[in-house]
């Protein structure tokens, strides 16, 4: 994960329905044993990005309906492949176009696969979410990945000055946001922090 990602407060909740939806896309059986939750069928799980464009060649989807974690969409900035489906809505598909790396998994042999073909083979030349993508994009080394959209980690975004938002894109440092906030996270865990140190289960709700 980046340092600065942020997650709803229910991620581990989340989660079983991503293990399932990349099981069933990868046609490994609930019930069949395997290493990870996920199948060891994957390379590349991609839940934190800011952004996503389904494939052009793979239309296969897993859909999770009427989900509370789930951002109204007009608070979903890039909204791609769930756009036609009903609120409340995730979407589980191949990688198509992601950009950002606010949070992502890899196996042994997608990290071997990773390694080699962008620290031998030369495809190094792209910034790291850049260069993933391409590999998943374009299935060189016959990786495979995953993503969710609305994303599970995102980019939060403090108060105070904007500069603090990246260290690549830089901002004026005269400018102050008032109000901090984390885009399609609903229960924000860097807005309840406080919350859950306390015990406290009045949590935050963006929207």
């Amino acid at each position: 994960m980046e340092d600065d990602a942020d997650w709803d407060v229910r991620l581990l909740s989340q989660m079983p329905g991503l293990a399932k939806g990349v099981r069933t896309l990868s046609n490994i059986p609930l019930s069949k044993h395997q290493h990870s939750p996920y199948g060891d069928d994957w390379d590349i799980i991609w839940p934190g990005h800011c952004g996503e464009l389904p494939p052009k060649d793979d239309f296969r989807t897993y859909i999770i309906s009427d989900d509370p974690t789930v951002a109204p969409q007009s608070h979903q900035p890039w909204l791609m492949g769930v756009k036609h489906l009903p609120e409340g809505s995730r979407v589980i598909h191949r990688v198509g176009g992601p950009i950002c790396a606010f949070g992502y998994a890899v196996s042994l042999r997608g990290a071997q696969k990773i390694l080699y073909w962008l620290g031998i083979k030369g495809g190094d030349s792209l910034a790291i979410d850049n260069g993933l993508g391409y590999m998943c994009r374009n299935r060189e080394m016959g990786i495979n990945c995953w993503s969710v959209e609305p994303q599970l980690f995102n980019h939060h975004r403090p108060a105070g000055s904007i500069s603090k938002d990246s260290d690549i894109n830089q901002k004026d440092p005269a400018i102050i946001r008032e109000k901090a906030f984390t885009d399609v996270i609903v229960w924000s865990a860097r807005l309840n922090l406080a919350q859950m140190i306390m015990g406290s289960e009045d949590y935050v709700k963006q929207w």
